[in-house]
């Protein structure tokens, strides 16, 4: 499949962003979206009206954001063994994010995922989902994630994670 192709299987289904205004939300229901996956840290609660968010299957999934830059550790492998070394909290919310994301998909339902800035852990989260998901291979997924997400930063971290996630579920 090219690349071109991927991408118009996936960006109908699959929406990467920040943490979504009040105006937003509204726009987003109107857009037929379906599910938000919020990798952000803040509950929807605290910030939406739950009337505005009656309409959406909602996840919310807190882990540090450990995607946005490339420390010299990340630079050292890009291996799986890199992202399942940190915290174990860290690696089972992120899968339960991506696991989130593809259930939306198999159900046929798109998805706004977004963290605060959607610069990092959406961008990684959305990278494992494609790759995994639809079996695309990580460098055209990658691409796939920069190209609707031009601000995602796609680092060793988020490839190791994608890696990671895609072994972990090939066993299962």
């Amino acid at each position: 499949m090219s690349h071109s192709q991927q991408f118009a299987l996936v960006s109908p289904l699959l929406t990467i962003g920040g943490l979504p205004s009040v105006t937003e939300i509204g726009a987003l229901g109107r857009r037929g979206i379906v599910n938000l996956v919020n990798v952000s840290g803040i509950p929807l609660s605290s910030l939406y009206d739950p009337l505005a968010l009656s309409k959406f299957r909602i996840d919310e999934q807190r882990f540090s954001d450990i995607f946005s830059t490339d420390s010299a550790q990340e630079l050292a492998s890009a291996l799986p063994e890199t992202f399942s070394s940190q915290s174990v909290a860290l690696p089972r919310a992120f899968g339960i994010a991506v696991a989130s994301v593809i259930g939306a998909w198999r159900q046929g339902n798109s998805v706004y995922l977004f963290c605060h800035q959607g610069v990092g852990r959406a961008p990684a989260v959305a990278l494992a989902a494609i790759h995994s998901g639809f079996k695309v291979p990580l460098e055209d997924a990658a691409a796939i994630v920069e190209k609707m997400r031009p601000q995602a930063l796609v680092t060793n971290m988020s490839l190791a994670a994608a890696n990671w996630y895609r072994q972990i579920h090939e066993k299962s």
